[in-house]
């Protein structure tokens, strides 16, 4: 079925019209529209004049690497994908040339190309433009994922997942090659493999390359082609417009004109001798980008709807660091075994005294402790880390306490267990992810260690997990000992505040077990620290005065006695330990708990 034609106009102005479209890519633009999205009227905005001068720019061969980034829903594909393809100035002069189109989707990309073709076949195209009879389509190659021209040109649309050996193309057009839920997934890593490793090379000389897209990953496709990695291929012109405007990342980008003359026709890029310059227009603050179609009422309503660090990869091109985070690097606290340490780091800082900074780390028998891990299969480099995190609560409070983090297959995985577990034999919940080597771990140490058990993660992503715990996060309820005693704390810092768009997230995996357990129980009543049991004896036995021990039978008498001492020996230990602690710090001991054998009354 052809295209919905343009609207007719008188012969003077029809002339005029079509004379503008040959020759520019936006008039072309404004003339196609009704036959790309026949019913949807078009609101022509300043942003649109500057897509299609970059890729006049591209047709011009004067930018040969092309970068787009725009929010979604602001007329990208539309212009890069359907219109500029059929612009005169490319299919009619250059019916030889090969296009390559990609995307996420193998179905959009096809639909695209429906669309295309019913353009080029169309006969109010032909009759408007006349093109040449090489651009004419061939029949012997005309389906919806393919179609040729009589010079030998083609249209080829193809995805991520598709194979394209063997195909040279004179532009590649990547649109949206990565779906919003793929950052979750392995296809984000095998977007960048795709590209490396397939698409690449599949260039004819002088091949140019637009890629247009809505940020969603720091480690996305642009980001990649912005890493000193990806831009080894060719200097990129990023064209990236934030929904509202910051001036800290206005857009200013320059590409050489190579000794031609800059079209007096663009307006929105700025001619300075043989330099172009892009520049963003706008001037205020959170000015938005099309007011005209998107409001700052309309713009409100999305991003409320949105949260903070999907809307400011998606919104506002911006993948990065800040206030955007899940865990901001700002809100934390800290923990210090040394009583004089605490108080001058505090005494640096202008934090409220009854919540300080830096607090003071209660002895371990008075914390509930717990190991969360994050395990993996292999120790390969390609791998992600294996992690185990160590933590303890008194009170409403949850202390971070150890991490072990390296690239572990499953014999060391064990070796690191059985070492955490002599030197933390108070813990008593040991939690493996129900993923990689956990399983493993579990079914061999569980007449082993006690407590030791798997978590489940089904029905939930990783961002919704590390969401369930940022209330406690927020409230500055978890400490991280301070990173002059546990150095990795910069790092896992730098972890949490990138995630969920860093390159690591198995930090934020074993905390998020870690916390979700630990805070079990913080309802109405704070937990607070375990009472220690009052040395009392069964009331069935008694001791005389000479030591004699009478009433019960013999064999309960004698545990009953051992375990008195036991608690007598922890109470003793950790007295002394207090009296250290205090001893250090300046303050006056206080008196040991004298022990005495008095039967319960």
């Amino acid at each position: 079925m052809s295209p919905r034609p343009p609207p007719k106009l008188d012969e003077a102005k029809f002339a005029r019209a079509h004379d503008l479209a040959r020759t520019r890519l936006g008039p072309y633009t404004k003339l196609v529209w009704p036959a790309i999205n026949p019913g949807v009227k078009l609101s022509w905005s300043w942003h649109h004049d500057v897509l299609c001068e970059a890729l006049e720019a591209v047709t011009l061969g004067l930018v040969r690497r092309l970068i787009v980034n725009v929010p979604p829903g602001y007329t990208k594909t539309t212009i890069v994908s359907e219109a500029w393809p059929t612009w005169p100035a490319e299919f009619c002069e250059h019916p030889e040339r090969r296009w390559i189109y990609a995307s996420h989707s193998r179905d959009l990309t096809r639909a695209h190309n429906v669309i295309r073709r019913g353009v080029l076949e169309s006969d109010w195209y032909r009759e408007a433009f006349a093109p040449p009879k090489e651009a004419g389509i061939a029949t012997d190659q005309n389906t919806q994922g393919f179609f040729k021209t009589v010079a030998e040109g083609w249209h080829m649309a193809t995805s991520v997942k598709s194979k394209v050996t063997g195909w040279h193309g004179d532009r590649q057009v990547i649109d949206d090659p990565l779906d919003a839920s793929g950052i979750w997934t392995a296809e984000l890593d095998a977007c960048i493999q795709w590209w490396s490793q397939k698409f690449k090379s599949r260039q004819r000389d002088e091949c140019a390359v637009v890629l247009i897209m809505q940020r969603l990953h720091a480690r996305d496709l642009t980001g990649f082609f912005l890493s000193p990695e990806g831009n080894a291929d060719g200097n990129w012109l990023h064209v990236c417009l934030p929904e509202r405007y910051e001036p800290k990342r206005r857009c200013a980008v320059s590409f050489s004109l190579r000794g031609q003359a800059a079209p007096g026709h663009w307006r929105q890029l700025r001619a300075e001798g043989t330099e172009v310059h892009i520049d963003d227009i706008r001037s205020v603050p959170g000015e938005v980008l099309d007011p005209k179609r998107y409001p700052e009422e309309r713009v409100e309503r999305l991003w409320s709807a949105t949260p903070i660090s999907i809307r400011q990869a998606q919104r506002q091109q911006d993948p990065q660091l800040g206030e955007s985070s899940l865990f901001p690097a700002g809100l934390w606290r800290f923990w210090h075994s040394d009583l004089v340490r605490c108080r001058e780091l505090n005494a640096a800082t202008e934090e409220n005294p009854d919540w300080p900074l830096v607090e003071l780390l209660p002895p371990i028998d008075d914390l509930r402790l717990a190991c969360a891990w994050d395990t993996t299969f292999d120790a390969g480099q390609s791998t992600d880390f294996c992690v185990a995190l160590m933590g303890g609560r008194a009170g409403a409070l949850i202390y971070l306490l150890h991490e072990t983090r390296d690239r572990m297959d499953l014999v060391r995985a064990e070796a690191e267990l059985e070492a955490l577990v002599t030197r933390y034999p108070q813990c008593r919940t040991w939690l493996l992810e129900k993923s990689a080597n956990g399983p493993g771990i579990v079914s061999r140490y569980r007449r082993k260690v006690g407590g030791i058990r798997l978590v489940g993660v089904a029905g939930e992503s990783k961002e919704q997990r590390a969401e369930s715990i940022t209330p406690i996060v927020r409230a500055r309820q978890v400490l991280l000992p301070h990173p002059e005693i546990a150095p990795w704390v910069l790092d896992l810092i730098a972890e949490l505040e990138a995630f969920p768009r860093g390159r690591y997230d198995d930090r934020v995996d074993a905390l998020v077990h870690l916390v979700r357990h630990l805070q079990e129980g913080m309802g109405d009543t704070p937990f607070a620290p375990r009472p220690r049991p009052e040395p009392t004896l069964p009331r069935a036995i008694a001791i005389s005065p000479d030591g004699e021990v009478t009433g019960g039978p013999p064999g309960e008498a004698l545990m009953a006695l051992a375990k008195l001492d036991r608690l007598a020996s922890r109470e003793q230990a950790r007295a002394a330990r207090e009296a250290r602690r205090v001893r250090r710090a300046g303050e006056p001991v206080p008196k040991r708990t004298r022990w005495t054998l008095e039967p319960e009354r």
